[in-house]
C-alpha cells in the first residue's frame, strides 16, 4: 500500500486456507478450530530447517511471525466454503481478544485507501498522510496500531489532505486535536474503512491508549500551527523539526 516510513522491514501475508465441503450449519458450528488452523501452516515452516528455528507463535497469537531479518507476519483466514468465489470477502480470522471468529477485509480494505488517495479526492494526499503520522508515531514513541491510524484518517474529510504538506499536515492534526478524546471515543460513526466495526472499542483501539495518543496529538497540533503561522523561515524550520525531528529541513543535503 506504499505507507511504510522506511526502508521495507516486514512482510505481511494472508494466508487464505479453504476448508472441507461442509454444510453451512456444520461449518459455523466449528470453524475448523484455531489451533489447528495455526499448526497446519506453522508445520511447513518447522519442517524446514531454514526456518524452524524462526518461527514464533503462541494461543493468543493472531499471527504466526518468522523473523528473517525481514519480519514476516502470517495471518491465517478462511473461506466462507458455500461461497464459489475463494477471493471473496469476506473471509474469517481469529481474534484473541474476543475469542471468536470475524469477518475481514484485507483486499477491500486496500481497495478504500487506494480510492480515498486518488484525484480528485485528496489529490494523491492520502497515503502520505498515513506516512506522516506513522512516522510521528515513531519519532514520538507512541503506542498505536498501524491499522487504526489508517482507520482514523479514513474517516477525516477529504477536503483537508488538500494542498502543502506543510497544509495537510497541520489540517489533519487539526481536525483530530479539535474534538475532544472523549467525543471521539464516544462517537460510534467512527467504523473501520469496509464498516465491519467501530475503530474505538475495548477491542480495538482501547480508551486509555486513545487518550494518550490524543493528547500527543494535541501537542503536535500547537507545533504545527505555530510553524505555519511563524514569521520567518528559521523559526518555521525549528518548530516543523520539532514536531518531525532534525533530519527534515536538513541546512545541507548530501551531493
Amino acid at each position: 500500500q506504499q505507507t511504510a516510513i522506511y526502508t521495507i522491514n516486514d512482510i505481511d501475508i494472508v494466508a487464505c486456507c479453504s476448508l472441507p465441503a461442509l454444510s453451512v450449519a456444520l461449518w459455523r458450528e466449528q470453524r475448523w478450530r484455531r489451533d489447528e488452523l495455526f499448526e497446519t501452516i506453522a508445520a511447513l515452516l518447522l519442517a524446514d530447517p531454514r526456518y524452524q528455528d524462526k518461527v514464533r507463535y503462541g494461543s493468543a497469537s493472531m499471527c504466526i511471525k518468522v523473523d528473517l531479518g525481514i519480519k514476516v507476519e502470517i495471518l491465517p483466514v478462511v473461506h466462507r466454503p458455500w461461497v464459489a468465489d475463494s477471493d471473496g470477502e469476506p473471509f474469517f480470522l481469529y481474534r484473541p481478544k474476543t475469542k471468536r471468529w470475524e469477518k475481514g477485509y484485507a483486499r477491500r480494505h486496500q481497495q478504500h485507501l487506494s480510492e480515498k488517495n486518488a484525484q480528485p479526492r485528496t489529490g494523491g494526499n492520502f497515503i502520505p498522510a498515513i506516512k506522516v503520522l506513522k512516522h510521528l508515531r515513531k519519532y514520538h514513541e507512541l503506542e498505536a496500531v498501524s491499522f487504526h491510524l489508517e482507520c482514523l484518517l479514513y474517516a477525516l474529510p477529504d477536503r483537508l489532505f488538500r494542498g502543502s504538506p506543510a497544509s495537510f499536515i497541520a489540517a489533519i492534526l487539526h481536525a483530530i486535536a479539535g474534538t475532544s478524546a472523549d467525543y471521539w471515543y464516544n462517537w460510534k460513526g467512527v467504523k473501520m474503512p469496509c464498516g465491519e466495526r467501530s475503530l474505538f472499542s475495548d477491542t480495538e483501539w482501547t480508551w486509555e491508549c486513545w487518550k494518550s495518543f490524543h493528547q500527543w496529538v494535541v501537542f503536535f497540533d500547537s507545533l504545527a500551527q505555530t510553524a505555519c503561522l511563524a514569521p520567518g523561515r528559521s523559526v518555521a524550520i525549528q518548530t516543523w523539526q520539532l514536531l518531525l525531528g532534525e533530519d527534515f529541513f536538513p541546512a545541507k543535503v548530501p551531493a
